[in-house]
């Protein structure tokens, strides 16, 4: 080789490392700002959701207690243990009683 092409193979061998440097800090750069934006991302996920079950938790609270008087009643009639249902029953003992069909 002559000294022209020892010398442009230098300077293309040290250009293209240059290049290779510049490819991979800049490769470093996208892949820590593609993490971050991730990370963001995960972290407005996860505010939203807690956000969204503290409103859900507040919205259902009362709701709830009512839920449970609602149950409540229902066992009680399917029981028959219910006021109205006493009452209904001791209407009818007196009603039989008046009738005579039940000795008092």
């Amino acid at each position: 080789m002559t000294k022209e092409q020892v010398l442009e193979l230098k300077q293309l061998t040290a250009r293209l490392n240059k290049l290779d440097k510049q490819v991979k800090r800049q490769i470093a750069q996208d892949t820590r700002r593609l993490e971050a934006i991730e990370n963001l991302i995960e972290r407005n996920r996860v505010h939203l959701l807690r956000e969204a079950n503290a409103k859900q938790k507040t919205f259902c609270f009362t709701l709830r207690g009512e839920q449970r008087l609602m149950r409540t009643g229902i066992h009680r009639h399917v029981a028959g243990t219910s006021t109205t249902q006493k009452e209904c029953a001791a209407i009818k003992r007196r009603i039989a009683v008046l009738e005579g069909r039940l000795g008092s």
